[in-house]
């Protein structure tokens, strides 16, 4: 879609004697007549461009004469004053058909618009030339650089802008897209991303002959947690493990491939896909879940479970007002004794 603003530009030819001229005419020596240039905005037009238009500087007329050497002049100007005056050779008595114009307004930084007409001039007779201004994109820009998809099957919606010189924004103008390798970042033409596989490609956005270029990454896992953390649990019992797993920019990465081990099987034992831990005997292992090559641990303790608690002495004998120690040995299953194992007291009347 094409933005356009338009701009009228109105031409009076006043006369003045100067030197001659061989644009139009060699012999006899031409009068100089003035080519008064005004333009006028019309609202609405151009819609978000007005930040650009209020920034021209410049600008850039090329005068065309059939059969003639065209001829190139750049004013300053402002587009508050919206009048320019041109020298063009012409006597009192020749016209000039079908004069090519072809103009653009900018900055010191680039041109930003432009527009072309054909008109006649009669001596002495006032022309007016409409012209339409179409905007001169300098660049186009994609929204973001990289683009990261955690994980495969998931997409992601990509924008672009068309930019002037001055860097404001073209309404309406937006880039297409391309993948350098579709079999791991596919992109439709309107910029919605799919990630295919593992990897890194690259995406680009083009708008003519101008183009930007982003980092597309579908995520590897970087480090990962396991839960529950540092447990102490006892023989017999069994424990669900769960992993989860992230890229280098923190996101949960979903759908990988997760193996778990312990370090000791004869104390514990792990489903190596499924995560549920079985005590087997007293001691410490350590639990590991591993996607990817990245493995995530976490600590584990396994105790004798209490089968009795021993209290001496047995029976107790005391006297009112008096006050007798007791201790208690916890005990397993065997009779051996239990250490760091927490002991509450308690009295049934």
């Amino acid at each position: 879609m094409k933005i356009v603003r338009r701009v009228r530009f109105s031409w009076l030819l006043t006369l003045a004697v100067v030197v001659a001229c061989d644009l139009l005419l060699t012999d006899p020596a031409p009068s100089v007549s003035t080519l008064v240039v005004s333009f006028q905005v019309e609202p609405g037009s151009l819609g978000g461009t007005s930040e650009a238009f209020a920034k021209v500087e410049r600008l850039f007329v090329q005068l065309s004469p059939p059969d003639s050497v065209a001829r190139d002049t750049i004013i300053d100007i402002s587009p508050s004053e919206g009048v320019v005056r041109i020298g063009v050779p012409l006597k009192p008595e020749e016209h000039v058909d079908s004069l090519g114009i072809l103009t653009r307004l900018g900055t010191d930084d680039g041109w930003l618009f432009e527009g072309s007409a054909v008109v006649n001039i009669e001596p002495g007779i006032p022309t007016t030339a409409d012209i339409t201004l179409t905007a001169i994109p300098d660049r186009v820009l994609a929204d973001r650089d990289p683009l990261v998809i955690a994980n495969v099957g998931e997409t992601a919606q990509l924008s672009s802008a068309v930019l002037y010189a001055t860097l404001d924004t073209i309404a309406g103008l937006v880039g297409t897209w391309l993948s350098a390798d579709p079999s791991i970042v596919s992109v439709t033409p309107d910029g919605l991303a799919t990630a295919v596989a593992i990897g890194q490609t690259e995406l680009e956005v083009r708008y003519d002959t101008l183009f930007d270029t982003i980092a597309a990454i579908v995520s590897s896992v970087d480090n990962g947690t396991v839960t529950p953390t540092d447990t102490t649990i006892f023989r017999g019992d069994v424990l669900q493990y769960a992993a989860v797993f992230r890229d280098v920019f923190g996101s949960v990465l979903t759908g990988r491939v997760v193996t778990w081990t312990t370090s000791d099987g004869a104390v514990a034992t792990i489903d190596a896909a499924t995560g549920l831990l079985t005590t087997v005997t007293a001691g410490a292992v350590t639990v590991t879940a591993t996607a990817e090559g990245m493995p995530a641990a976490t600590s584990l303790t396994v105790l004798e479970p209490v089968a009795q608690v021993v209290v001496t002495p047995d029976p107790v004998a005391i006297t009112v007002g008096t006050t007798v120690q007791l201790t208690a040995d916890p005990q397993d299953a065997l009779g051996n004794g239990l250490t760091g194992r927490a002991v509450t007291w308690a009295s049934n009347d």
